[in-house]
Parts: C-alpha cells; structure tokens; sequence
C-alpha cells in the first residue's frame, strides 16, 4: 500500500496558503470598506447569544466596527495575533476575538484598555471570529 504522507502534506499545505490568502482578502477589504454596522461588544455578544442565526444573517461577511475590553491578547495555532474584547465583566464566556490584519501592533495593546476593532465577521465557534482586523 502506498503512503498517504506526501499528498497529505500537499494537501495541508494548499489548505494553510488559501487560508493565508483567504485572510488577507479580508484585511484589504476591511481596510478600504465603511462599517455596516458599529457595536460594543456586549451587545454583539448578546445578539449571539439570544439567536445565533439571526446575528449570522445580520453581520456575517459584514465590516463591523467593535469596541469593548480588551481581555486577551494572543497567538492563535499558526502563530497569528488575536485580540479578545467583551463587555469587561468576570466569567465572560463568549467573547470576540479579533484576528489582526498583518502589520497590526497587538505588542501595543493592553490588556483592561478599551478600543476598537474594524474587521468583517466570520462566525461563532465559542467566540465571534472577527477577521482582517485593524484597531481604530
């Protein structure tokens, strides 16, 4: 039997390139586009929250200006910046989490400061995935 390892590592590599190229789509449109909509991230989270696919229909694909707290600052899997905002409140379990465009300073970021993020929202997956973000 032959290996499958080759074309598994071709076929992870193609994925990681779309992605990459996906992503910086995404940052250039954000950057060039007006927000459909700005919110806090309370009240994203609660639209979310109350009924997911109405919220979906509303601000998915869209240019959405958020401000809220920043609670974490990080590096997702593939080494990417990540900004997480909520409302500022203890046990917050859904959140947004804003993937930073390339060339954002996530360094200069505080944790407990508020800003705001502009980026075209993608999904929920515990947090509402917010893509091509820059900081306003």
């Amino acid at each position: 039997m032959k290996s499958f390892k080759p074309i598994l590592s071709i076929l992870t590599i193609a994925i990681f390139t779309f992605m990459a190229v996906a992503s910086g789509d995404d940052a250039e449109e954000v950057a060039s586009s007006e927000a459909e909509f700005k919110v806090t991230a309370a009240e994203i989270v609660d639209e979310y929250e109350s009924n997911e696919v109405a919220a979906q229909q509303k601000y998915g694909d869209k240019i959405v200006e958020i401000t809220g707290i920043v609670d974490d600052i990080g590096l997702d899997i593939m080494d990417d910046p990540y900004i997480t905002i909520g409302s500022g409140g203890d046990w917050e379990v859904v959140q947004v989490q804003a993937m930073l465009a390339e060339g954002v300073d996530a360094a200069s970021v505080e944790s407990g400061s508020e800003i705001t993020i502009k980026g075209k929202v993608s999904s929920k997956m515990m947090n509402i995935l917010v893509d091509g973000c820059i900081i306003k």
